[in-house]
């Protein structure tokens, strides 16, 4: 084993700069390699000289068989077997004391040096690979294997040894002028902590250590619940009364497209009712229902009022627990235009397993994901909009639960938005191209004072037909307000189809803002988003027929002779 102050004085004399911290470097010799020690290499950090007892107990782990690993070193040849175990403990009380006194001297270490600390004695590996690889190792079409199983392995030893990516590299792909950043929309704002100053390798080699270790330690294996799945159906997570309202509008368009797809609703112990689920079903009669409570379920999950992440991690435990294989995944305000079995069939699903639809916003270049999942910014990709999302569970089981469980984890919360966004860094993280319309989202909404306001995302079938209508910002309207546009033609007027939504790289400037009219009486504010210079079309331009008419025979206006409503 070479020793890494003596390679840390070597590099020194090789350029003339005596680095504060060096990265730790071990021997490559196999006898002695992480693959032999069955101890992956994960994540890289970057130790001072004064650690390197610490970096003795990193390499070999915290547990009893790593410490009877460490005790049995060369170095510590030619003692006892017990002698070599006190030793070997001796050496990390050392690195305790060494590491503290490192601190202590006014060297401040980074911050998640201190964390590996505490992780080390949870069992965490953090063994350093000598050598990393190109991107161009990994397999390029992964979303082409035959099972989850083969995402494991091989597959992720090379994505384990890809070379580490700062956020200052990934960030250099995305080369947005500063009139693009002021005017495109973007998730979050320059008050994150992390766009007030690039996160350093340490922090994002340690995170992507932390999903990597789930990953390979936590995951439930494909071949338990293999057989737990079976056939093509929607899935959609509901229970509140409104979303059940909302949903029969959509199972009231299901049927009259002719769809006999199966529908499973998710919801949360005694949230709907034996009478409200036979409602549902005299809609549509091709219902399940799963309580995700129930411990039959295969992956577990809490109460939406347990912690304060909102209801995000329903969704990806409803498609995780659902009885079928292949998903259509549906929210409850998103409105079908085609028969949705089309979409299994379409050239993008059967190559990729998946479609992921765009929404407005994009990523920043500096958000940490990119380096966590050591990915380059990209300017051709959107946010990912999980209004709908197509998704085979034979294929990609270990992705979704990777999503599931950054939906979990607090610290995701100020770089990604609920769900959506959990599927697409899953999917670069595992290095897996995921299927994409080719077509940008359309604007729907109405015209009023000689101003638009966009509340439904028109997202694209493959062929480039209107596929859905998210109405994200619709359902924020009150009563008072769909009552007053009703009698003024309606709430589906005019679109807005950017003139580059064929061409994902391009920075369409858009805006989002509250607005209310005094005209009126008893309204609220509602949010509106604007496709900024383009012109604004009626409806039936790309509707034939237009919505109004549609929305009137599916009862899309329910809420206004709701006596619970206001």
């Amino acid at each position: 084993m070479r020793c890494p102050i003596s390679e840390a004085k070597r590099e020194s004399q090789r350029t003339g700069r005596t680095p504060h911290t060096f990265k730790w470097l071990l021997s490559a010799d196999r006898a002695t390699s992480s693959a032999a020690l069955d101890r992956p290499p994960i994540v890289s950090l970057h130790l001072a000289p004064s650690t390197f007892p610490f970096q003795l107990c990193l390499k070999y782990g915290s547990n009893l068989g790593a410490m009877l690993r460490l005790s049995a070193h060369p170095l510590l040849r030619g003692t006892g077997r017990k002698s070599r175990l006190i030793i070997g403990g001796i050496l990390c009380a050392i690195a305790i004391v060494a590491l503290l006194r490192h601190n202590d001297a006014g060297s401040q270490p980074g911050r998640h040096e201190n964390e590996a600390l505490s992780q080390v004695f949870g069992g965490l590996s953090s063994t350093i690979p000598l050598q990393t690889h190109p991107e161009d190792v990994v397999t390029k079409n992964a979303h082409r294997f035959a099972s989850p199983d083969d995402f494991l392995g091989d597959h992720l030893d090379r994505i384990r040894r890809l070379t580490p990516l700062s956020v200052a590299e990934t960030k250099q792909t995305c080369k947005w002028t500063a009139n693009e950043l002021e005017t495109t929309q973007f998730m979050w704002g320059p008050t994150s902590e992390w766009m007030k100053q690039d996160f350093d390798l340490n922090e994002t080699e340690f995170r992507r250590h932390e999903w990597m270790n789930h990953l390979e330690k936590e995951t439930i294996p494909w071949s338990t619940v293999r057989k737990h799945f079976k056939g093509r159906g929607i899935v959609t997570a509901a229970g509140h009364i409104n979303s059940l309202k909302r949903l029969a509008v959509a199972l009231r368009q299901l049927t009259r497209l002719g769809s006999t797809l199966p529908m499973e609703v998710a919801y949360w112990k005694d949230e709907i009712s034996d009478d409200q689920k036979a409602w549902l079903e005299g809609l549509y009669p091709h219902m399940y229902w799963n309580d995700l409570s129930s411990p039959k379920n295969v992956f577990k999950t809490h109460s939406p009022k347990e912690k304060e992440y909102g209801h995000y991690h329903l969704k990806t435990a409803a498609v995780l627990n659902s009885r079928f294989a292949e998903i259509l995944l549906l929210d409850s305000d998103n409105l079908p235009m085609v028969k949705p079995e089309s979409l299994f069939e379409t050239p993008t699903y059967q190559e990729y397993g998946t479609i992921f639809w765009p929404d407005m916003a994009r990523t920043r270049a500096e958000n940490p994901m990119w380096a966590i999942t050591r990915t380059r910014c990209r300017m051709d990709e959107y946010e990912q909009e999980s209004g709908q999302l197509l998704v085979d569970k034979r294929k990609f089981w270990y992705h979704l639960q990777m999503s599931a469980w950054m939906n979990e984890q607090p610290y995701y919360l100020s770089m990604l938005l609920g769900d959506k966004d959990m599927f697409r860094f899953a999917w670069h993280g595992l290095k897996t191209e995921f299927g994409r319309p080719t077509m940008w989202l359309t604007s729907i909404g109405l015209v009023y004072d000689g101003r638009y306001c966009g509340h439904t995302y028109a997202q694209r079938h493959p062929d480039n037909s209107v596929a859905f209508l998210h109405r994200g910002l619709y359902k924020l309207h009150h009563k008072a307000s769909l009552k007053w546009f009703r009698e003024r033609g309606g709430m589906f007027t005019h679109y807005k189809q950017s003139p580059y939504d064929m061409d994902m790289n391009h920075p369409v400037p858009t805006k989002w803002n509250f607005d209310i009219l005094d005209d009126i009486k008893g309204g609220q504010a509602w949010s509106c988003m604007d496709l900024v210079g383009v012109a604004h079309k009626p409806v039936e331009e790309l509707i034939p027929g237009g919505v109004e008419k549609l929305w009137e025979a599916l009862d899309g206006y329910w809420i206004i002779n709701d006596p619970d409503e206001e």
